[in-house]
This record gives structure tokens, C-alpha cells and sequence, in this order.
């Protein structure tokens, strides 16, 4: 199997996920559910563990790959509306638990939120005290906010 599949199978699960948590075996069976061949999972495994195949589905297939501090692997969607409004709407989503969770991906983290997540800044570098991100989504994050920037302000009705 050619790496192209790989990371195109791991792009769709990203993208119908947007951000999960699991063991890497699980995330190759997952992605592979309802192909008509068995994935070689050692061989993928392997692969994935790369910082080069890391880097490629970062750079080229819109997707983040990383282990996490338990030993699991985390797959994240970076793809980004192409237009303000969704932007708009995807900023301004929150959990009820948001001090625990990426403001980006969701990922709840719990108690490894004061080590996994970072406090967002803006493009500049100024902080923002009520988002947190995954260090890996921060610049995905940034992206998101300024094409949500973009978008028309409503007048006031006062």
C-alpha cells in the first residue's frame, strides 16, 4: 500500500472526526472501516510514527498526527471554512468544560489541560485569556480567527 492511501484514509477520518483520541491501532482500524482489504497495520503503524510522515499529513493532507502524554495518538482536522460566516460560527463555539478543552479541536483534555494545552495569542502575540489550544493548533487556530475577523459586522439595532 502506497503512502498516498495512507494519508488520504487518515485525512477522511480527520475530517469526519475533527479531533480524536486513541491508540494508533485503533485509529488505522478506524480509518480503514469499510475498505474491502485489511490494512498491514505493523507496516502503517510504523510509518506513522515517522516525524516525516508526521510532517507530510501536517503540511499536505490537512490533518495533524501526534502522540499525546498517555502514549495515544492524536488526529486533528486542520482544514478551514472558506468563507467568515462558518469561520465566525466555529469561533465562537464553546463546551462547558473550555478550560479543559482546545478552543480549536475540542479535545477535552481534563487534568492534562495545564500540560497539553497553552493560552492562545492572537497573530500578534497578544495573549488571550480565555482560549486554549493545543500548541500544534495555535496557528490553525490564528488562521480560523482572522478569516472569521473577515467577516461583515452587523449594525446595531440601538
Amino acid at each position: 500500500m502506497d503512502n498516498t492511501e495512507i494519508y488520504r484514509r487518515l485525512q477522511n477520518l480527520a475530517r469526519n472526526v475533527q479531533a480524536i483520541r486513541m491508540p494508533l491501532d485503533r485509529l488505522i482500524e478506524l480509518a480503514w472501516r469499510g475498505a474491502e482489504t485489511k490494512p498491514d497495520k505493523p507496516a502503517i503503524a510504523g510509518l506513522l510514527r515517522t516525524e516525516a510522515a508526521q510532517r507530510e499529513l501536517s503540511l499536505n493532507w490537512e490533518s495533524i498526527l501526534y502522540r499525546h502524554i498517555t502514549g495515544q495518538f492524536i488526529l486533528i482536522c486542520t482544514a478551514l471554512p472558506d468563507n467568515a460566516k462558518d469561520a465566525q460560527a466555529l469561533t465562537m463555539r464553546r463546551l462547558n468544560n473550555s478550560r479543559e478543552a482546545c478552543s480549536f479541536c475540542n479535545l477535552v483534555e481534563g487534568s492534562y489541560a495545564t500540560t497539553e494545552l497553552v493560552v492562545a495569542k492572537t497573530p500578534v502575540g497578544i495573549p488571550i485569556p480565555t482560549e486554549r489550544v493545543h500548541p500544534r493548533c495555535q496557528l490553525t487556530w490564528q488562521r480560523l480567527k482572522l478569516i472569521a475577523q473577515t467577516a461583515p459586522v452587523k449594525a446595531s439595532l440601538l
